[in-house]
Formats: C-alpha cells, structure tokens, sequence
C-alpha cells in the first residue's frame, strides 16, 4: 500500500511540472524526486549499484552497496545468472528491507547495474522500485554526495509476496530455440555492433574475438540489433531517451516497439537497461529478457554451425584483426 500511495504522489509530482517537461516513466526518478522521497516518506530505502571503490568516492546518504556477484548465481556454470529467489531475499533481509518499502536503484551514470537489479527484483516480485535516471552523475550535480559507510541494520524477515507471475518477464534458452523458428517473435541483440557481426574488437585493452564467458563469436539467428546505449541520451548524465525518441530508434532498425520480444547481451546485464526502456518506458508487456544471453547460447551451440549466426566474413575478420593489432602497437609506442 505504500508503495502505491509513492507512486500516486509521484504521478501529482509530475503533473505541476511545466507543460513542457515530459515524465519519461513513473518509474524514473530524477534527483528533485528521490530528494523528496527521502525527506518525506518512510520505509524508503537507497541501493546504489556499483563496485566498493565506486561506491566510497562517494554515494548517497544511507545508500547500500550491491555489487554484481552480490546478485549473482556464484554456483552456476555460466557467469552471471542471476541468484535464485531465497538468495535475493536474503540480500533483502540484510538491508531490513520490509514487503511494502519502495526501493530506489541507482548507479553509475549509464545504469545498467541498476537496471539489471530492477529486473530482478521484477522477476521475484517486490511492487514497489524506481530507477533515478541518470544515475550518480546526476545527483551529483545538484546534492552533495556521502562518503561514510553506511552500518548494517538488524536483518530483517523479507519475503517475495506470493500470488503474481512476475517470472513471465524472463527467457529461457527454450523461449529462444521458439523464437529462432517464429517469425513473430523478434530476437534482440542488445551488444555492439562488433559482437553482434562477430568482428574482433578491443576489449579490457585486448583485441578479442568474444568477451569473455562466451566460448564462439556471432549472434543467434533472425536476430536484429541495436546497441542498448542508442536508447539513452548522449548528452551527460545520459538518463533514457524520450518515449517518442525510444520509439524512433527501434523503428530505425526494423524494431516493432510494441512487437513481442526477447532481449539478450552477453549476460543479460546491457539487455536489462533496452528491457526497462521497453516494458517501463513504452509500456510493452510482450518483452522478455534472456538471462543466459550470449554466454549460454554460445556454450550450448558453439559446435552446431546452423544455430550461430556469423554476419562477419573470416576474411574480413582477419583485416579488422590485424588492423586493431597495428593500431595498439601504434598506441602504445
């Protein structure tokens, strides 16, 4: 009930503010927002996405900290799997986090942590969590930022409420084997354009054929692409695009904004932030995110030549290859 009445308050919030000002999302939050939440409002509670050294250059006052292993499944064979239910809940129980308490989200300036946890929490079920678009970058430019550690609470019970199918929101790699013979159902490639054709790239200051986790380069077949970062602004602190700018670059690239879909990136982490955008955004409750992404496809198909996708010729491979090696030499010497 809480968290309904926030987003009521929210919704008032948005309407006195100048015709001219568009609310992206109701569950977007700029920084004037999230000051007002916390001022105002009990059972709020901050969750900044990040690593520790990010974390104490400075956050918000009586932010956590989650860092992606946080949320991670570590027993899993492939990286990045998202952690099963009772894990996140007991991350939950860490921060005294109740049933009903509204939860903000937020990280570097691009988000995507933030997003990658909003969806999790999603899948699980827990109503009421927001986003602060733009992330630190854009609070930093209007409020101080905290530099002390915040002490863990007394843990607390917390519990997914039961009764809802927030998992629908998640694929399967057997939603996707679908999904390559559907042709009604778009696959999205949320990577860049070098991963998504399968040219080498530079990496972590290495030329590479694939990130690593993957074990073959390509994309899944009859997949589109585009590069999640094109539905956000290039302008700093790079919060997400309008409703109508979304729209326009998805049909840019063949995209039906409001088709159904499956996303996916490398981990399921970049594909979150293009989800969020899609399903919180637009409003389209036909999208689902694939948690395996390229890391599990990769792995399960990398010896069946039909189910990877290679746009990228191998000769062509071998010029970019060469070219990167010799533009590292030159930097470097």
């Amino acid at each position: 009930m809480r968290g309904f009445i926030i987003l009521i308050t929210l919704f008032i919030s948005s309407c006195s503010l100048t015709e001219t000002t568009e609310k992206t999302s109701p569950y977007l939050l700029n920084p004037d927002e999230v000051q007002d939440l916390l001022s105002t409002s009990k059972g709020v509670k901050i969750i900044e996405l990040s690593n520790y050294e990010q974390y104490i250059k400075g956050h918000l006052n009586n932010a956590y900290l989650l860092e992606r292993k946080d949320y991670a499944d570590t027993t899993h064979v492939l990286d990045g799997m998202m952690a099963s239910k009772s894990h996140i809940e007991s991350l939950l129980q860490r921060m005294a986090v109740q049933a009903n308490d509204t939860l903000i989200l937020y990280g570097e300036q691009t988000n995507v942590d933030a997003c990658r946890f909003f969806w999790i929490l999603k899948c699980y079920g827990h109503p009421s969590v927001f986003i602060m678009d733009g992330g630190k970058k854009a609070w930093s430019e209007y409020y101080p930022l905290d530099t002390m550690i915040k002490d863990m609470p007394i843990p607390g019970k917390y519990k997914f409420p039961t009764g809802d199918n927030p998992m629908s929101q998640l694929a399967e790699i057997e939603d996707v084997l679908r999904a390559v013979q559907d042709e009604d159902i778009q696959i999205i490639d949320t990577r860049s354009s070098e991963e998504y054709s399968g040219e080498p790239f530079v990496n972590k200051g290495k030329v590479v054929h694939w990130k690593s986790g993957a074990v073959i380069n390509g994309t899944i077949p009859t997949a589109k692409h585009i590069h999640w970062t094109r539905l956000q602004s290039y302008e700093e602190p790079f919060g997400f695009k309008s409703k109508k700018d979304i729209i326009h670059e998805l049909e840019k690239d063949g995209i039906d904004p409001y088709g159904e879909m499956i996303l996916f990136c490398q981990s399921g982490a970049r594909s979150s932030h293009t989800f969020f955008a899609l399903k919180y955004i637009l409003g389209n409750n036909k999208v689902k995110n694939y948690d395996g992404s390229w890391i599990e496809w990769s792995a399960r198909y990398a010896t069946n030549p039909k189910m990877i996708r290679q746009i990228s010729a191998p000769a062509e491979n071998d010029r970019i290859l060469s070219k990167l090696k010799q533009e590292m030499v030159n930097n470097n010497g």
